[in-house]
């Protein structure tokens, strides 16, 4: 019997004869998509008040196999079908405005699929962060997944920028 092994859907394979002739297929893990991405102080200084804005994710800590975009989409768009852990967070600057309610969600090809929120009718503090957690599948081809926030009451708030305060990041934890 004869097969033809395609080298690019064999990542992570390791093929082995054994004293047979049988082939054996062991899984030696693959390079998978990993990021993490952050608002930086360039160009981020806030969002409109009640209105579904997208966060400008323009830095970078790590993009193992580039499918993040942090310079026009601000997107993650990964190449290998699977179910990927998505963790956002969203920190602002409120200065002491009073809101009702502080939104964070994750697109997935433009439609919330994850959110989370706080409701409050008192003075919130300077620096309020908020954050989403989920497990999503992804088609490795086309699906997406970008980060939204919103917030309704007081006066637009500011993204609390560097590495550690606004984020999203994810990893591939099972190949579909």
């Amino acid at each position: 019997m004869t097969a033809t092994i395609n080298a690019s859907t064999t990542a992570g394979v390791v093929i082995t004869p054994d004293n047979s002739g049988n082939i054996q297929l062991q899984w030696n893990g693959v390079a998978a998509p990993a990021f993490r991405a952050y608002v930086t102080g360039s160009s981020n200084t806030g969002f409109s008040n009640s209105t579904w804005t997208k966060v400008t994710l323009n830095g970078e800590t790590f993009d193992t196999a580039n499918c993040f975009d942090s310079t026009t989409n601000y997107r993650f768009t990964p190449t290998v079908a699977g179910y990927y852990q998505i963790n956002a967070t969203v920190s602002t600057n409120w200065n002491g405005s009073q809101y009702n309610r502080f939104e964070v969600q994750i697109y997935k090809n433009g439609s919330g699929v994850s959110a989370s929120e706080f409701n409050t009718s008192t003075s919130i503090a300077n620096y309020p962060s908020i954050s989403v957690i989920d497990i999503i599948s992804m088609n490795g081809s086309t699906d997406y997944l970008e980060l939204y926030v919103n917030a309704s009451g007081g006066t637009s708030p500011t993204y609390n920028q560097g590495t550690t305060r606004t984020y999203m990041s994810g990893c591939l934890l099972r190949s579909a």
